[in-house]
């Protein structure tokens, strides 16, 4: 394709620690800037090279970018989504969750509907969408696809999820790519921000789970812990990158995949931003599908809305 033009929508801490450290680097790439704080983008501009402008639609009719990339707060994801796509923009780029109006910690229903309909205004526009979803590009996330493949394990029949808030978006996509989907959904849980929940769930490939998610664990420690059990054997799993345990049935051995010391957590989380966005503009490259598309965003709203709606009710919730 050539030089890309990529247009960023906010330019706050996501953006300066997360994506411009690798999206500068790259001599195929022109970077251009929109945010609500005009001084803000003019020293993103400064800082990692391109251009600032005071709008969405100016920084569209200026630079006329190949790629819109959506990493404003969450609030504002969709009203920066679709403005991108009215300016005609056909490749956007989103940050997770793709649509929390009230914030991350409140999904909502109505979240997920709206989400369902930008995505419907996109393939009418011919807008390809994709999101971050940068977890699955951790080593330890493929080395978990590779163990199923190579081992022949079978299908996922049972899976349990202890995760700390601040990686439930995160871990609800890896929990529904393991799962193949999901079917129906019943929670418990306090109606206020950030309270624990509690909730089991069927799969579409006739495999059950639990999911728990909490604030409460300490940040230091291990932020989710994962239980994968699948037909051949059951991998477990904890934290960002740092260690997977393999049990195969037949086997007298358990295999363990481990961060080496001079390693942190960080330095994975980080390198994953780079992973993540390395293969989505190759997919740009090759006019491919993006490895992580927006009905990955779409699926991760659903279940976490119907989660929400589940608690609130007191009811089972099935799955569109």
């Amino acid at each position: 394709m050539g030089t890309k033009k990529i247009g960023i929508v906010g330019t706050g801490g996501v953006a300066r620690g997360s994506y411009l450290p690798y999206l500068s680097k790259r001599s195929d790439v022109k970077l251009c800037y929109a945010s609500r704080t005009f001084s803000k983008a003019e020293d993103v501009a400064k800082k990692f090279g391109g251009t600032a402008y005071v709008s969405v639609e100016e920084m569209c009719q200026a630079e006329r970018p190949d790629i819109g990339m959506v990493l404003t707060n969450e609030s504002a994801h969709l009203i920066a989504a679709r403005q991108l796509l009215a300016c005609g923009v056909k490749r956007i780029f989103l940050e997770k969750p793709m649509v929390a109006k009230y914030g991350q910690a409140n999904v909502t229903h109505e979240d997920y509907l709206d989400a369902r309909d930008f995505m419907e205004e996109a393939k009418a526009a011919g807008c390809s969408v994709a999101m971050i979803f940068n977890y699955r590009f951790y080593d330890l996330t493929r080395k978990i696809q590779q163990l199923v493949n190579e081992r022949k394990l079978g299908k996922l029949i049972q899976s349990s999820w202890l995760v700390n808030y601040a990686c439930w978006s995160h871990c609800i996509d890896l929990l529904l790519a393991f799962s193949e989907g999901v079917n129906t959904v019943a929670a418990i849980g306090e109606k206020k921000e950030n309270a624990d929940l509690a909730a089991a769930f069927t799969t579409a490939n006739g495999g059950t789970g639990i999911i728990l998610g909490t604030q409460g664990t300490d940040f230091a420690h291990p932020l989710y812990h994962v239980t994968l059990n699948f037909q051949g054997g059951t991998i477990c799993f904890n934290d960002l990158d740092t260690e997977l345990n393999l049990y195969q049935r037949g086997s007298d051995y358990s295999e363990t995949f481990r961060l080496l010391g001079n390693r942190s957590r960080w330095d994975k989380y980080h390198a994953s931003f780079a992973k993540s966005l390395e293969a989505y503009l190759d997919s740009v490259d090759k006019n491919l599908e993006p490895p992580v598309p927006g009905v990955a965003g779409l699926a991760e709203l659903q279940f976490e809305a119907a989660l929400r709606r589940s608690a609130a009710s007191g009811q089972t919730v099935t799955l569109e």
